[in-house]
């Protein structure tokens, strides 16, 4: 019995049969029965991990953090120098302490910042309107609060 071989090209092509919307997202049944288009997580994934977004944000007020407190900086300069210049890859306890290190560096460089900052305002707003003699706020607070 003899056989041939067929060059990639020669081979039919597959026929989708996913349901799609417009913009090519699959389309699935929701628990109400409705259809709707869904993005793929591995899309949402993509699109965040752009380079231009979060971890050049994070790595930014990691290092504002690290320069405004010299013992964060001081930190840093003791694991570069237990570990030989590379505390990320010398172990799991070492890349624990970079991580950790990382998070403090970033919550003081001002990462959460904002999030408090709305956090609070929703507080402010629902203080104000439930007790309006509310005196204690910076005259900023009380603006935004206002606002």
């Amino acid at each position: 019995m003899t056989t041939e071989s067929l060059s990639l090209d020669e081979l039919p092509a597959a026929i989708d049969m996913t349901r799609r919307d417009q913009w090519g997202r699959y389309m699935i049944l929701d628990p109400l029965g409705n259809c709707a288009g869904y993005t793929r997580v591995t899309t949402v994934a993509g699109a965040l991990d752009t380079g231009g977004g979060l971890a050049p944000w994070k790595s930014t007020m990691t290092a504002v953090g690290m320069m405004l407190r010299r013992g964060l900086r001081a930190q840093w300069e003791a694991l570069v120098a237990e570990f030989d210049g590379d505390p990320w890859y010398h172990s799991e306890e070492s890349k624990a302490a970079c991580k950790r290190l990382v998070e403090e560096c970033c919550k003081v460089g001002g990462a959460s910042d904002r999030a408090e900052i709305g956090t609070s305002l929703h507080t402010l707003t629902t203080s104000r309107r439930t007790r309006p003699g509310c005196s204690q706020l910076a005259s900023r607070s009380s603006r935004d609060a206002s606002s």
